[in-house]
């Protein structure tokens, strides 16, 4: 049993009016979060719920899906109390009502009505209380509004089919009224949610990795308003489903090496959960897609690019001893050579003169160490035709000449030196 902790009607009358409000609340508050079917009168504040009909109207601020900010002009506690005036006054007009914050932005109102009460006056009201919080507050509100019911008996029933109710604000958008009769009188048998071949997983993946970008999102949106024209699912049943044609898109994006950790917008779990209606999900499921497509494209553009300098690295090591250009470099891997030399140069940090001419002198290391070959001999052999213009690159590269490198290896230098003698003995002999 639930009571107000006021003793009789001259306490009541006594009690300043902000804790009537708060005493009002809590006992909404607590008979709503209890679940009672039934609730016993005890003396205290006096609520509408102990008249001899009830009918509740449901309201809950609209969170639209924008890439930008439109908040109402107050916000906390200013907001609350501004939004149960309006409500209170215009209600007040027809019928006794309380008006409680339930949860943050969700407003609920137990109004009293009598015989002359029907659904067209609790629509008219309800149409004008939005008109007054957009045009007041600038602030959106849906509404659901249950049947009416006898007294206090079955509160919590008329509870639950105002918050039904709101649940036809997911197909029919934003600051829409819903009444739960009508969505009884129009609920039909069960029935499964249309299908559609993206729902095949290997069918989504496989556009997907083929780049078929604009067809996966544009079969997405008719199927979305396949949902919308038939009806059959809950909200939570189809977030559920919806899942299933964003997960590919992520798993692509990490297949490229992205991480949610680098993009934290691309994670999609959080604003999903928070998309209030299928318009909001049509709206983010083309901007997500979309910030994914270019985050996908950028990646595997990075990689093809690797990929091509990779390319260009092993024809130039495979070719070294040869007169190589830029354009033949290029040509070979399928660029343009303009092109090319900025790839290259991005991708590993210097141009690719610089990474041949390394690469040369790298080999003429190697040859001098451990080759009895002279410096004009070595010269030609790494792609030099001219030794002198050999050794002058050689000495801007190590700060020595190649005769003086060698010689930093002495037990080299004389094998050399010695397997030199022999081959010039063996030419003179007859």
């Amino acid at each position: 049993m639930y009571k107000v902790l006021i003793r009789d009607d001259e306490s009541i009358a006594q009690a300043p009016k902000p804790e009537l409000a708060v005493l009002r609340e809590n006992f909404y508050r607590i008979a709503v979060r209890d679940r009672q079917d039934k609730l016993r009168p005890g003396t205290g504040v006096k609520l509408q719920i102990y008249g001899s009909k009830h009918q509740i109207l449901y309201f809950r601020g609209d969170q639209r899906y924008s890439t930008q900010k439109n908040d109402p002009k107050l916000q906390g506690q200013l907001l609350k109390y501004s939004v149960i005036n309006i409500i209170e006054e215009v209600l007040g007009r027809e019928t006794a009502a309380d008006v409680v914050e339930l949860e943050e932005d969700g407003y609920m109102a137990v109004c009293a009505v009598g015989e002359g009460w029907n659904d067209t006056i609790a629509l008219l009201l309800a149409r004008e209380i939005q008109q007054a919080l957009l045009r007041f507050l600038n602030h959106s509100v849906s509404i659901g509004i249950s049947s009416r019911m006898n007294g206090y008996q079955h509160f919590h029933a008329c509870y639950n089919q105002s918050i039904t109710a709101l649940e036809g604000k997911f197909y029919d958008g934003h600051g829409s009224v819903h009444f739960y009769s009508e969505l009884a009188s129009t609920a039909s048998a069960p029935s499964s949610p249309p299908f559609h071949s993206l729902l095949e997983e290997c069918a989504l993946i496989e556009q997907l990795n083929s780049f078929s970008f604009e067809s996966v999102r544009s079969q997405a949106i008719d199927f979305i308003e396949e949902i919308r024209q038939a009806r059959s699912c809950s909200p939570s049943d189809f977030k559920a489903m919806f899942m299933e044609l964003v997960i590919p898109w992520l798993q692509l994006f990490k297949k490229y090496g992205g991480t949610i950790k680098d993009i934290p917008s691309v994670s999609p779990y959080e604003p999903i959960h928070q998309l209030e209606t299928l318009e909001d999900i049509t709206n983010w499921y083309q901007d997500y897609t979309i910030q994914m497509e270019e985050q996908i494209r950028f990646l595997f553009k990075g990689i093809r690019s690797r990929e091509e300098i990779e390319k260009a690295k092993r024809f130039a090591e495979k070719n070294y001893a040869q007169e190589i250009s830029i354009t033949d470099v290029a040509q070979h891997i399928g660029l343009n050579s303009t092109y090319f030399s900025h790839l290259f140069k991005k991708e590993s940090g210097e141009g690719f003169h610089e990474f041949l001419t390394r690469h040369r002198i790298l080999q003429a290391q190697r040859l001098l160490r451990e080759s009895p070959k002279n410096i004009n001999e070595i010269s030609g052999e790494v792609g030099y035709n001219d030794a002198a213009y050999f050794r002058k690159i050689f000495r801007q590269q190590l700060q020595m000449t190649p005769t003086e490198y060698r010689a930093q290896f002495p037990e080299l230098s004389t094998s050399i030196r010695r397997l030199q003698k022999q081959a010039q003995s063996g030419a003179k002999s007859p």
